[in-house]
């Protein structure tokens, strides 16, 4: 399958698979981005990635973060999603962990274009039971 993309930026990078069994497309920074404060407080930061996508009807773009960007833990990649009618630029959420320089043209996340099956919420009273029931986190064990 074929992504549209759209080049927003002079600096900005088709996304691409770092080989042919990639999952995701990886997603390129089209300038330097600097974190960094005087008192330093976590929160989360919005990076352009100066492209805008066209993903099919019935899939979703998922960002993701890249397994070595992780390992670095310099920053961390806040899930995210893209419906397949936004035509807007594309922002990777991240969390930074200290002062952070990332320059041009370092791979910040990943793209991952996945089917999804479109449903209606209905009211109900009654669910279906099932041996698990309502009990929640951590429930099944370790």
């Amino acid at each position: 399958m074929d992504l549209k993309v759209k080049i927003l930026h002079p600096g900005a990078k088709l996304p691409t698979a770092a080989t042919r069994g990639s999952v995701g497309l990886d997603l390129y920074l089209p300038e330097d981005f600097i974190f960094s404060r005087t008192v330093y407080t976590p929160g989360p930061c919005l990076i352009k990635i100066g492209i805008a996508v066209e993903i099919p009807y019935g899939y979703e773009g998922q960002i993701r973060g890249r397994s070595g960007r992780t390992i670095e833990g310099d920053f961390l990649v806040l899930i995210g999603t893209i419906d397949s009618d936004y035509r807007g630029e594309i922002g990777v959420a991240i969390m930074p962990l200290c002062h952070l320089r990332i320059a041009a043209g370092e791979r910040v996340a990943q793209l991952v274009v996945s089917p999804v099956t479109h449903c209606k919420a209905v009211r109900s009273d009654m669910l279906t039971e099932t041996a698990r029931g309502g009990n929640g986190h951590g429930s099944t064990g370790k």
